[in-house]
């Protein structure tokens, strides 16, 4: 017996070979064994010696089922995943809440299926950190069962995560069950701090520059702290929540707030003051909870600016408590020089005095003051005027007060010489011609001058009182009290000295014809600071003169009735005595001196309109009130040319009286050793004129005992004036010395008058404004 095929079925027991007729039988056995399930079917061939069913064939079927065996199905979320395969579990936040995912394992075979692993369930790959089996299936599983794990997924950092999960069974053909399981991590709701000034941003550790400012003006820099997270940004170490490494030029001045939202920002304000022009630099911290930058740091720095003073004469620099010096200039004249602020800093200069360049009081004046700002690079101007109202050595400070950091109040030492003034200059100008009188007095160092100045014809006149404390250098010019309405009485027709004027220490008198007929006396006790007026008699017209002893006041003039006669009053100007000299005179232009016994006075005498002659009146002190001796010193028969007497001037020294007259047009100096009562004339100079023939054409001379010499000025034909000195009483006399000819004056004052001090000597003239001469050497030059 054989069978077609031995694939599932064999011959197990073969038949015997002979088998007896008549129902004999043998046996045989075919073996089923399936290889694999399902209908199975062989052919089987019995060969004999039937003829008719030689061979004998037949099928043998078979039905194989299945063995018992396990088959393993992994499941996630109810769908199978296929081994190798990959499966997506989703997402969870990177160190967040962690995810846990359940896997099925079941068993879809008839035999139990074994787990062989251990652990059962593994996981691999380099992302496997971020994973972890919280629980593990059980093994086996029945057929038909399943058994659950839980793979948790707890990312610590954001990005694609994936683990290889592995299963060892005793599936027969998924021994080792692989599946790729992958899932995504987000990263964790973070702060996450920036840092902006305007528009740019500045990473921790980066420097911000905020520029430059001048010292004295805060610059405010606005900074903005920017959460580009989605978790709050908190901000610590309060309540300064923005730190500085120090305080000496940045201040924050406003802090943010403590707490930022995601996606929102806040400001602080930083002020860069600096105290010093030079580059700053200072440590910014924001301490914070951002995780990779919780100390932000950023270095700030800035520029401090400032101006810098510098003061220029020219083209020379004066340093800060340097000097400058004016050179030598005479008193009462003055140089004026012009300085030059610069600012070599970047940044303008202010200058913070008022007013802006201040000088020590004395013989400095600002004569102009700058601008007081000064731009960067640039320069205002001032002009600082030199007058030196003392000889010697003056000097004073110069000073600016400004922002200058280093040099805010910058001091320059101002120095120069004083010369004692010498010569002739212009000392009180005048709009019109107002020649009435320039008499001049001394005291020490105090040189007094008074005249009439002419207003107009409906104004009248008014007293003016010159003073100068520094011999003559520098003058101040005020009306007396009386007279400050200008209400003087204009005389169209002055004789020699109309506004005598006498000084002794600290006394100063001088008298005139005020309005009407009245006779003032102005005095004064403190150098001509403070006046008082006194009405000491009715004048019938105001051709007078004045003299002091050192104990009295002694005035002369023409009364009411036309009567010489003199008021004599102590220094306090107390009681005043009144006497008569001759009540007999006409048209007398009258002077007198007084030494220390007798009293003398000079003057001309004539019929109405006319002069006679020129008479000497003379008294001793001690009979004063009593009879005048009276003495001719000269006289004319030319009633005609009237020319004898416009000028009359008288000094007297014991038994020596000197006089001064004019006479066909000539000074004439006269002089007596016997009380008066002989004459030795002397012609000086030429008067103006040898035909003067009214008053108001004379031109005046004077004269004056000091020290034993004479000291004489008159008015020359060439319009000048003339001095002269003698040493031997008039004995000998100087040459002549034009003493104005350089300074244009011309001796049109119609009035001269000269005083001594010493070796000075001091004229006053006038010619459409007040003059004054000095010599210092005793009239040898001028």
């Amino acid at each position: 017996m054989a069978l077609d095929s031995a694939t599932d079925f064999t011959v197990f027991a073969q038949p015997v070979a002979a088998v007896a007729g008549s129902g004999g039988t043998t046996t045989f056995t075919v073996r089923f064994a399936p290889g694999t399930a399902g209908n199975k079917s062989v052919g089987v061939t019995i060969a004999s010696d039937d003829p008719d069913e030689n061979p004998f064939t037949f099928t043998v079927n078979g039905q194989a089922s299945a063995s018992p065996e396990p088959e393993i199905d992994l499941r996630y979320s109810g769908s199978s995943v296929s081994s190798p395969g990959s499966v997506d579990i989703g997402t969870a936040v990177a160190s967040g809440a962690p995810l846990d995912r359940t896997f099925t394992i079941h068993n879809l075979g008839s035999a139990d299926l074994v787990l062989s692993g251990s652990p059962k369930v593994t996981i691999s790959g380099g992302d496997s950190v971020h994973f972890q089996l919280t629980s593990q299936p059980s093994s086996p599983i029945a057929a038909g069962a399943d058994s659950s794990l839980t793979l948790r997924f707890a990312p610590s950092s954001a990005g694609a995560k994936s683990v290889t999960m592995s299963i060892l069974n005793n599936d027969s053909n998924e021994g080792t069950y692989t599946v790729t399981v992958n899932a995504t991590a987000t990263p964790a709701p973070a702060p996450e701090i920036n840092l902006k000034v305007g528009t740019t941003s500045y990473s921790s550790g980066q420097e911000v520059s905020v520029g430059t400012t001048a010292l004295g003006t805060p610059k405010d820099v606005k900074f903005t702290i920017e959460n580009l997270g989605d978790a709050n940004l908190v901000l610590s170490s309060s309540p300064n929540y923005v730190g500085l490494s120090s305080a000496e030029d940045f201040q924050v001045t406003t802090q943010p707030a403590s707490t930022i939202a995601g996606g929102s920002s806040a400001d602080f304000w930083l002020r860069f003051n600096p105290t010093t022009a030079a580059a700053k630099v200072v440590i910014l911290t924001i301490q914070s909870n951002d995780a990779d930058e919780g100390s932000y740091k950023v270095t700030v720095s800035g520029t401090g600016q400032a101006p810098e003073i510098n003061l220029k004469q020219g083209s020379t620099s004066i340093a800060s408590a340097g000097g400058w010096n004016f050179g030598t200039k005479i008193e009462g004249e003055y140089v004026d020089v012009a300085f030059d602020i610069e600012n070599t800093g970047p940044v303008p200069l202010y200058l913070t005095g008022s007013p802006a360049v201040q000088v020590s009081a004395g013989d400095f004046s600002v004569l102009s003051q700058p601008a007081t700002t000064v731009a960067a690079g640039g320069s205002v101007q001032f002009t600082v005027r030199f007058l030196p109202t003392a000889t010697g050595t003056r000097s004073g400070t110069l000073s600016i007060a400004n922002d200058d950091p280093d040099e805010g109040s910058y001091t320059v030492s101002l120095s120069g010489t004083g010369e004692e003034f010498h010569g002739t200059r212009e000392i009180s100008g005048e709009s019109t011609y107002t020649g009435q009188s320039a008499s001049v007095a001394t005291s020490g160092s105090n040189v007094y001058v008074a005249y009439y100045r002419y207003i107009n014809s409906s104004a009248g006149s008014a007293l003016m009182f010159g003073k100068s404390t520094n011999s003559g250098g520098t003058w101040t010019f005020s009306y007396p009290p009386l007279h400050s309405d200008l209400s003087m009485t204009y005389d169209p027709n002055p004789a020699t000295k109309i506004v005598p004027i006498a000084a002794d220490g600290a006394n100063v008198f001088f008298a005139y014809k005020a309005g009407g007929d009245s006779l003032i006396l102005e005095y004064s006790s403190d150098y001509g600071a403070t006046w008082q007026t006194r009405n000491i008699a009715n004048a019938q017209y105001g051709v007078l003169d004045l003299a002091v002893d050192g104990t009295y006041v002694y005035v002369i003039y023409w009364d009411a009735s036309w009567n010489l006669d003199i008021v004599r009053l102590p220094y306090n100007c107390g009681t005043q005595t009144s006497y008569t000299i001759d009540d007999a005179l006409q048209l007398s232009e009258p002077s007198i001196a007084v030494d220390s016994a007798n009293v003398t006075v000079l003057c001309a005498y004539g019929s109405a309109g006319y002069r006679d002659g020129v008479y000497c009146f003379r008294i001793a002190k001690a009979s004063l009130g009593g009879a005048w001796t009276k003495t001719t010193v000269a006289t004319t028969a030319n009633h005609s040319t009237n020319q004898i007497g416009y000028v009359t001037a008288v000094q007297s020294s014991g038994s020596s009286v000197y006089a001064l007259y004019s006479y066909t047009g000539n000074f004439i100096f006269s002089k007596s050793t016997d009380g008066g009562a002989t004459w030795s004339p002397t012609t000086l100079d030429p008067a103006q004129s040898a035909s003067i023939t009214y008053v108001s054409n004379a031109y005046f001379a004077d004269l004056v005992l000091s020290g034993g010499a004479l000291y004489y000025v008159g008015c020359t034909t060439s319009q000048e004036l003339a001095f002269r000195k003698s040493a031997d009483g008039g004995a000998n006399w100087s040459a002549a010395t034009i003493i104005n000819a350089a300074a244009g004056i011309h001796g049109l004052g119609r009035c001269c008058s000269i005083a001594v001090n010493g070796s000075r000597v001091f004229i006053g003239s006038h010619d459409y404004a007040l003059f004054f001469s000095k010599s210092v050497d005793g009239g040898a030059s001028w």
